[in-house]
């Protein structure tokens, strides 16, 4: 039993890796024309890098939940919408600025789900590797 604590550690890590680059992925895409000229590239060295240290060892997951970044920073930043959006600059409110925000709703939840998914993929596979790696003990 013991023995199976690193390799979930380590699966672990892996998982959390590629919610990094899937993070990043994400993130330069929907700020492609801002600050997504500069992470894109570095999220695809970045999925190059895993790929190569780590393979796809559980990576689809962590890339799915990954994923979830722009959808919930969406949401974050539209969190006073949906409509016109004002909050004060200064300490002393003597400059406000004022944004049209979008419903941060259905971006929540794009992102909840993405979370969710991966997750539940991660967990079940790593249930199935549990469950044969048991009977076959049992079975010996």
């Amino acid at each position: 039993m013991d023995t199976d604590r690193p390799s979930a550690r380590r699966e672990t890590t892996h998982f959390v890796a590629w919610c990094v680059v899937g993070a990043a992925l994400a993130t330069g895409v929907a700020g492609l024309l801002t600050i997504g000229v500069v992470v894109l590239p570095l999220a695809v060295v970045a999925g190059a890098a895993t790929l190569w240290l780590v393979g796809l060892d559980r990576g689809l997951a962590g890339l799915v939940s990954g994923l979830s970044a722009a959808p919930l920073l969406v949401a974050w930043g539209s969190r006073g919408g949906p409509g016109e959006v004002c909050r004060a600059q200064a300490a002393d409110a003597t400059y406000v600025s004022c944004i049209e925000a979008w419903n941060p709703w259905p971006w929540l939840a794009a992102g909840v789900v993405l979370v969710v998914v991966g997750v539940a993929v991660f967990a079940a596979v790593g249930r199935g590797r549990v469950t044969r790696g048991v009977g076959a003990v049992a079975a010996s």
